[in-house]
């Protein structure tokens, strides 16, 4: 029976996995300096999970059960710890944990792409215009107030024409 080993690794995956949803939920709720903390914590702990899961896997299933294997597999008392078995169930984790790095991995280098090209752009944007001019803070100020209302309501000054109205007639 395989079940120990099965819940040992379900609790070093689902814990690691747990605190990257409470990382994402903290950033839904704008905790932006526990986040990058947390989301820090996450990636380090991440691959020392990966790195657990192998190491435990390969020290149980090939070390560990390899001195009370069975010759022929037995369903009817459960003992399936059969060679063939047991190096079926390492290669299984093993590369499910190879995937899981692959895609973390590749995740990474994406978020770092984006930022380098984000980071360029901004470069480039703010080269070209030569000295920046600082803008009065009565603008900035409007720009800020403009941007805290609704999408529809900050279109609104656009939209108006202004049209010059007639001096009424001062009734006497």
């Amino acid at each position: 029976s395989f079940t120990r080993i099965a819940v040992c690794l379900s609790i070093l995956h689902y814990s690691v996995e747990a605190l990257f949803h409470l990382s994402r939920l903290l950033y839904f709720a704008d905790k932006l300096q526990v986040v990058s903390y947390s989301f820090k914590l996450w990636n380090v702990l991440f691959v020392l999970a990966r790195l657990g899961s192998i190491t435990l896997s390969v020290l149980t299933f090939w070390y560990g059960l390899a001195a009370h294997q069975t010759a022929q597999l037995n369903v009817a008392e459960g003992n399936f710890n059969t060679q063939i078995i047991r190096i079926n169930c390492l290669a299984a984790i093993c590369l499910l944990q190879a995937w899981m790095m692959w895609n973390f991995i590749n995740f990474h280098l994406r978020r770092m792409r984006e930022k380098a090209a984000e980071a360029a752009a901004l470069r480039k944007k703010g080269g070209q215009g030569g000295v920046r001019t600082k803008k009065p803070k009565k603008e900035v100020k409007e720009k800020e107030d403009v941007s805290e209302l609704p999408e529809v309501d900050q279109n609104t000054k656009k939209g108006l024409v202004h049209r010059p109205t007639k001096a009424s007639p001062k009734v006497k």
